[in-house]
């Protein structure tokens, strides 16, 4: 999980696409200069010193050892978006949704879906959505149980089908997780569900499963919405 910024919020006068570049390039020299003087950012000289400054001030680069700190590492890994309205966002969920419901009742698939779990602005109802925020777990399905082999040989068959499948695959399962990736977000993932990641380990870091043991979403169109 990260940060995602709208393309309208300012920070100190600058957009924030101003403080992930050059906490980026900072990241690499680790130079006060370097950072003021970056050419590729900033127009003015004082322009690199003022943000500089907000740096110091958010706390997104540490005064004393002039390290990035936590905070500041996140906004260096930030998305800055075009929000989305809610009703747009909405109908790309349960096209999501309709892929996983088919790519469970598909009986040739060598995996399935177990739980998703929504979280963030989508899930809080805001007006307008930076993307849709999303865990999924998975298993493979129960006849390959033990049988490892047996699934890879079956998403061989499977892979056999699409054209625009890789040529060469650098680990067997490679092609197990291609065929469901294809599945839940088709030919191309829709921009809003880029974020989405396999697995719950950041929300386990933040507590979340412990705090909503129940709170995950079943799979159907009656979404029981995951709230913290």
């Amino acid at each position: 999980m990260g940060v995602t910024f709208d393309r309208s919020v300012r920070i100190a006068g600058y957009r924030p696409s101003t403080f992930k570049s050059s906490l980026r390039a900072y990241l690499r020299t680790r130079s006060r200069a370097s950072f003021i003087d970056l050419k590729s950012v900033f127009p003015l000289r004082r322009d690199g010193a003022i943000v500089y400054e907000e740096c110091l001030d958010r706390g997104l680069i540490d005064a004393a050892s002039g390290e990035i700190t936590d905070a500041g590492q996140v906004v260096a890994g930030a998305k800055v978006l075009t929000r989305t309205p809610l009703a747009k966002a909405r109908r790309v969920m349960e096209e999501f949704l309709g892929r996983v419901e088919q790519f469970n009742g598909d009986p040739d698939a060598v995996s399935r879906v177990d739980q998703v779990w929504l979280f963030g602005s989508l899930m809080r109802d805001e007006a307008n959505v930076g993307d849709i925020d999303l865990a999924i777990t998975r298993s493979r399905d129960t006849r390959f149980d033990g049988d490892l082999d047996g699934q890879v040989d079956q998403a061989k068959k499977l892979i056999a089908k699409f054209k625009d499948a890789p040529q060469y695959w650098a680990w067997p399962w490679d092609r197990i997780d291609w065929l469901f990736r294809r599945a839940i977000f088709g030919v191309r993932r829709h921009p809003l569900l880029a974020g989405a990641q396999e697995g719950t380990s950041d929300l386990i870091s933040l507590g979340w499963i412990y705090l909503c043991p129940k709170a995950v979403i079943p799979l159907t169109r009656s979404l029981q919405l995951l709230r913290a």
